[in-house]
């Protein structure tokens, strides 16, 4: 099976992800042995991006597309919105980039400022995303609580509201809460997508879909439900078409007690 890696930071040198061309080189050639054929190259923008900096992405994304192809890998332009109070001010000034040549914008929230206040504002922001036609890609959503404090509701009216939900194959890897909230939302079908973010050529946030794939089958999730976070839905994306919404048998609780 092929996979389609919708989030990512490959581009090096211009964020907090790949940091040369050498990683970048090392990154895609592990991205080539997952079976990963189509990269979006998410870069970080924010409030601190500049006219200048959006054309250093652009440029260093453009010599991404020339390196990738040494090892068959078709690179997409993208960028990683972050969430905040200057939305409005930043989207008037067009200082992002939505997925190629599509309405999709993936976007975030600081997972490093995580604070009581985060979902107060947070729907209001991705409002403003929909307003403009654009359908919002909520990126890592399991990083949003680190205390056991999931809320299924919350993110159940996301999707309602039109949002693409993604996690990080990395999160289903680690032994952490974030795999739990992961597996909470994969057994309550609240996923469309799973990508890597990955940020090195390997330990943490690394090109993994294929092993992460093989797990969760371990874990007792079917392949159909699979092939559609893995495959369908990412390539729906990449076309500017509708995400399916998965849905999966339920599993037996010995396979939901399953670890790596």
């Amino acid at each position: 099976m092929n996979y389609i890696d919708i989030h990512g930071h490959y581009a090096w040198g211009i964020d907090d992800g790949i940091p040369n061309i050498e990683q970048a080189k090392m990154a895609l050639l592990k991205a080539s042995y997952e079976h990963i054929n189509m990269i979006v190259a998410t870069a970080h923008v924010n409030q601190k991006t500049s006219f200048e900096d959006l054309r250093k992405i652009v440029q260093r994304i453009e010599e991404l597309k020339i390196l990738a192809q040494n090892y068959h890998i078709q690179v997409l332009y993208g960028s990683e919105l972050m969430l905040d109070h200057t939305i409005e001010q930043r989207m008037k000034a067009h200082l992002y980039l939505p997925i190629e040549n599509t309405d999709y914008v993936l976007c975030e929230y600081n997972v490093k400022h995580v604070d009581h206040n985060y979902f107060d504002h947070f729907d209001e922001y991705l409002i403003s995303l929909l307003s403009r036609g654009y359908k919002p890609i909520v990126a890592h959503i399991e990083r949003y609580y680190q205390n056991h404090n999931l809320d299924i509701g919350f993110i159940k009216y996301l999707i309602e509201m039109g949002c693409v939900i993604q996690v990080n194959s990395s999160s289903l890897l680690t032994n952490s809460i974030y795999r739990t909230n992961a597996m909470r939302l994969l057994d309550h079908q609240l996923v469309h997508v799973i990508a890597s973010d990955t940020h090195r050529a390997h330990k943490s946030r690394y090109p993994n879909l294929d092993e992460c794939y093989c797990f969760l089958t371990q874990c007792g999730f079917d392949h159909n439900y699979l092939n559609i976070l893995f495959y369908d839905n990412p390539k729906r994306i990449i076309e500017n078409q509708n995400t399916l919404q998965p849905k999966c048998k339920k599993r037996s609780l010995i396979q939901r007690c399953l670890k790596k």
